[in-house]
């Protein structure tokens, strides 16, 4: 046996970026090579992380109710943020089912019952039917958004036995049903409208509410009961979520979702053009 055989050497053009290289400078550019190749092991053992990750981000849109350009406004936001999912703040007794059967004759009925004589011009009554329109249209416009596109829709149910509040809101649309009617002698109610509906945008809810200990304590547990079933929809969801509710509710929905550990972004709805 011969004990005289000359090592064999690799020949250095076999590895020509490891040649009078420091050991650790090897050992990292061996690791450095070999990561793509181990990141695709990963992927092929986990197809989790072969798709793209959801886009969970949770909108609270606050509207006014019986805001006449409300359905114009809804559908850009939906047309906007694209959502997998919408819930909306429904009343007792109403649900998607049957949202077309409001007629909203209700509204023109109180608002005629205040007019006499030439207030009941033709230009009034078409605004007033105009009006009667946009009862329930976030319920609306939710509906034919998702008859288009084939999102979800959730019915956000207030509290059966909570006692309504008189909120502010409230109270301002007995008012303004009689200076709706009044606003028929300038030949001008469509503007009386507007002025109304964006005062209502415009009020600021990080003060306490003009309300009675009794109405606030109702307020409270209606935001209680939506911030709860936010949540129960968002933690089901797989992408985006809108939820739309009256102005009123948004910041203190989005008090308890934070309480939660929940994020939201809240958006008012005559100043979502601002975002696009």
């Amino acid at each position: 046996m011969n004990n005289n055989l000359t090592p064999i050497s690799t020949p250095v053009r076999f590895l020509p970026k490891f040649k009078q290289r420091p050991p650790l400078q090897v050992v990292a550019q061996i690791t450095n090579d070999l990561r793509p190749i181990v990141l695709l092991a990963v992927n092929l053992f986990n197809p989790q992380t072969c798709q793209p990750p959801l886009e969970k981000q949770l909108y609270l849109v606050g509207t006014v109710h019986l805001d006449v350009d409300g359905p114009t406004r809804l559908m850009k936001v939906f047309e906007g943020l694209k959502p997998a999912y919408i819930a909306v703040e429904l009343a007792e007794n109403h649900s998607f089912a049957d949202i077309n059967t409001i007629s909203g004759d209700d509204i023109y009925d109180q608002v005629m019952s205040y007019c006499i004589g030439d207030m009941k011009s033709d230009t009034f009554r078409d605004f007033t039917r105009e009006l009667a329109g946009a009862v329930l249209f976030e319920a609306r416009t939710a509906k034919a958004y998702s008859d288009l596109t084939g999102c979800q829709l959730h019915a956000i149910d207030l509290p059966s036995r909570a006692p309504k509040p008189v909120t502010p809101r409230n109270r301002m649309v007995r008012a303004s049903m009689v200076g709706l009617a009044l606003a028929a002698a300038t030949g001008n109610p469509r503007q009386y409208w507007d002025t109304y509906i964006q005062r209502h945008y415009d009020i600021d809810l990080s003060g306490p509410l003009h309300v009675t200990p009794e109405q606030q304590a109702a307020l409270k547990k209606q935001d209680s009961h939506m911030a709860g079933k936010v949540w129960d929809i968002y933690t089901g969801a797989e992408g985006p979520v809108v939820v739309v509710t009256g102005r009123y509710h948004t910041h203190s929905i989005q008090e308890l979702l934070e309480r939660k550990g929940l994020e939201s972004e809240v958006i008012r709805l005559d100043r979502y053009q601002v975002f696009e």
